[in-house]
C-alpha cells in the first residue's frame, strides 16, 4: 500500500514552454518559494541544451502534485510579466 505523502510527491507536469529564459525564470521562481521543480527535454533540444546551454525545443515543467496550485500560481505571475515586457518592447 502507498502512502499518502508518496502518493502527493508524484511529479506532475506544470507546463511546456519554448523560450529558454522564461523556462529559467520559472524555475528559479519556484524554487525561490520552496517548490522543486524538474525540466525535462525531448529529443534533440536535450542535446542542443548540452552542447550550447540553450534549446528552442520545448521544455516540460514538473512539481510535485502537492504543490502544482501554488506552482501555477507562480507560472501565471511569470507569465504575465513576460507578456507585460512584450507589449513595453512593441510600443
Amino acid at each position: 500500500m502507498h502512502d499518502k505523502r508518496e502518493q502527493e510527491d508524484i511529479p506532475v507536469l506544470l507546463c511546456t514552454l519554448a523560450d529558454d529564459v522564461i523556462t529559467n525564470m520559472l524555475i528559479a521562481a519556484l524554487k525561490d518559494n520552496g517548490i522543486p521543480a524538474m525540466k525535462k527535454t525531448k529529443g534533440i533540444g536535450q542535446a542542443l541544451s548540452i552542447v550550447m546551454g540553450f534549446s528552442n525545443e520545448n521544455v516540460e515543467i514538473y512539481v510535485p502534485s502537492d504543490l502544482l496550485n501554488e506552482a501555477r500560481e507562480i507560472f501565471d505571475i511569470i507569465m504575465a510579466e513576460d507578456e507585460s515586457e512584450e507589449s513595453d518592447e512593441s510600443e
